[in-house]
């Protein structure tokens, strides 16, 4: 390399050398200036420079930062180097400088044309990820345009390598630019990007090296399958499938972590809840045996949620609040991009539905807007799509459709935007309950049977006796009460066959209601109240019960039992110590008042 006064390296972790010795920028937005027009090779105009570095600062400020930025410049770089006026920035095509980057491209180049030695002085001049360990926090549009060049020159290498016949070399680099797609995010090229590298690993007989590289990218293609097609889709399943049988063959406890968590969310999305539980038991035992915090906290996570999913409240509660006494959120940050999701927007999303469920509806309230706002500071999209959709179904429990539709509508947008189709289909139905509640029924009825098709065509089952009964009580408040009890039937059938005991004791509710806006009488609907108080207390589902002890109540009073019924609904009233202003306990608090002044 002949020696230029002025050398800049990018690949790997940027530095600067003058006359072969290395200078130092003091600070960071100067290095990442100077980084953006070295790679562009154009002037740039000031506005657009200062919007790009300094994006949360008025433009007076933006610009007093560049200028004492492009003076450090100046000062460290050279006047000569520096083409700058009122208006543009450049660096000088004329100066003596020297860019990894081109030479880079130019050895490329070369090897195109079959000179293979320029391949390796290629590699040698890839020291590592464009601007490795360089980061702009506070400038999201600088680090995704670093974002991309980093994927852009593995891509490249991945290309190079295919073509000089070097298969598992090309797998490597197809891996690294799909890793960095992932970060992003951008998961269709994430996807591409992995199933190339897949392919070219298959035309290589089996060894531990190629069988490592393949495991890593079966793990590595979790996150945007899962965000691009749903956790349920069958393509999940297949490289999960074969990653294990890979761990088989590799001993990795790491490794064989990761893979157990991608069969547990592909099982638990498809309702297969006692596998989801099984495997979900073989993380914590292996999280446990290897003492790592981080598995232990996922661990619980899925326990949690595997026993959510079934209705068994109490356990799922013990092992969330025990996951988030152990999540850390910027030690645990890299999650989002391994498991899919941010941990703690999971763990508050799946808390805000759970708490709930055990009678404490402000508590829900409050952590369905930590989730949210935890998903936003995160500024990781599919964690921001499952919070929405989360604090949205809490709002539905607490009855709220203006605020579920708030919510619905902002996921819906996201979902198109990131091309999130399990979110998009929950969204949408969540959006046409709201509707449905707000007096749209027809059109909201319509909207919530399209989208439950979409969301069950992604493979995801796991919500689906209670989306089938929230479909159920729109169509009987239609007076198409046939049709809502059959569809409550549909929502038992599947409850007992995936054992989804989430709703359960809702759906023995709502039978008896439907039944008695038929005109059944009161000895063939009161089984039902009591097999759903049953069930409730059984699950420790306490706004469960509340629900199904004023139904029962409801129809002692209109059988002259008004007494009983005051002191069964005045019993479980005085158990909860919070959400007063819910509907649930607004009309609890209205029929108990009706019966005390009957009961005197």
């Amino acid at each position: 390399m002949t020696l230029h006064a002025l050398q800049i390296f990018l690949l790997g972790a940027p530095r600067l050398e003058r006359d072969g010795e290395v200078i130092s920028l003091r600070r960071r937005k100067a290095v990442a200036l100077l980084a953006y027009l070295a790679m562009s090779g154009r002037p740039h105009s000031r506005d657009a420079l200062a919007t790009l570095l300094w994006p949360d600062h008025n433009q007076s400020s933006a610009q007093a930062n560049l200028r004492r930025d492009l003076s450090l410049l100046k000062q460290t770089l050279g006047e000569e180097v520096m083409v700058i006026d009122r208006r543009q920035v450049s660096l000088d095509p004329q100066a003596d400088l020297w860019l990894d980057t081109a030479a880079f491209q130019s050895r490329l180049a070369e090897a195109q044309e079959h000179k293979h030695d320029s391949l390796t002085e290629a590699v040698d001049l890839y020291a590592g990820n464009f601007m490795e360990g360089f980061t702009l926090s506070d400038s999201p549009a600088f680090d995704e345009w670093q974002f991309f060049q980093s994927e852009v020159v593995a891509v490249e290498l991945a290309w190079h390598f295919e073509q000089a016949g070097l298969a598992s070399k090309a797998a490597e680099y197809l891996y690294q630019a799909g890793s960095r797609a992932v970060r992003l995010p951008a998961n269709e090229e994430a996807i591409a990007h992995f199933e190339r590298g897949l392919s070219l690993l298959e035309t290589l007989p089996e060894t531990t090296e190629r069988n490592r590289l393949e495991l890593a990218i079966q793990i590595a293609l979790f996150a945007p399958l899962a965000g691009a097609k749903g956790y349920g889709a069958p393509e999940v399943g297949q490289a999960y499938t074969r990653a294990r049988e890979l761990c088989e063959k590799i001993d990795d406890p790491d490794q064989l972590f990761l893979v157990l968590y991608g069969l547990w969310g592909h099982n638990l999305v498809r309702s297969e809840l006692q596998t989801s539980r099984q495997l979900a038991a073989e993380c914590l035992s292996l999280a446990e045996r290897v003492g790592k915090v981080a598995f232990l906290m996922e661990a619980h996570r899925m326990t949690d949620e595997s026993a959510f999913y079934m209705g068994l409240f109490d356990r799922s509660y013990h092992h969330l609040e025990k996951s988030l006494a152990l999540y850390d959120p910027q030690e645990h940050r890299s999650h989002a991009e391994t498991y899919g999701q941010d941990p703690g927007v999971a763990l508050l999303s799946h808390g805000c539905c759970i708490l709930w469920h055990v009678g404490l509806p402000e508590q829900a309230l409050r952590r369905g807007q930590e989730a949210v706002a935890l998903a936003q500071e995160q500024e990781h999209p599919f964690s921001l799509g499952f919070a929405l959709c989360y604090s949205a179904m809490m709002h539905q429990y607490r009855r709220e459709p203006d605020a579920v539709l708030e919510l619905a509508e902002a996921a819906i947008e996201l979902s198109q935007e990131q091309g999130f189709i399990l979110w998009l289909a929950q969204a949408s139905y969540l959006q046409g309950w709201a509707l449905a509640e707000q007096g749209q029924a027809a059109e909201g009825s319509s909207q919530m049977i399209q989208s439950l098709a979409d969301w069950r065509a992604t493979g995801s089952e796991f919500l689906a006796a209670y989306n089938t009964a929230q479909l159920a009580t729109v169509q009987a408040k239609m007076g198409q009460v046939g049709e809502g009890l059959a569809l409550l039937e549909d929502a038992f059938a599947v409850a007992a066959e995936k054992s989804q005991g989430l709703y359960e004791a809702e759906l023995y509710r709502l039978k008896g209601e439907f039944l008695l806006q038929q005109g059944a009488i009161a000895s063939e609907v009161e089984p039902y109240f009591h097999q759903a108080i049953e069930v409730a207390q059984r699950r420790h589902a306490l706004s469960q019960e509340l629900r199904a002890v004023t139904s029962l109540s409801r129809l002692w009073h209109e059988q002259g039992k008004s007494a009983a019924a005051y002191t069964a609904l005045s019993k479980i009233y005085d158990r909860f110590g919070e959400g007063f202003d819910t509907a649930d306990l607004q009309e609890s608090q209205e029929l108990l008042q009706l019966l005390a002044s009957k009961s005197t």
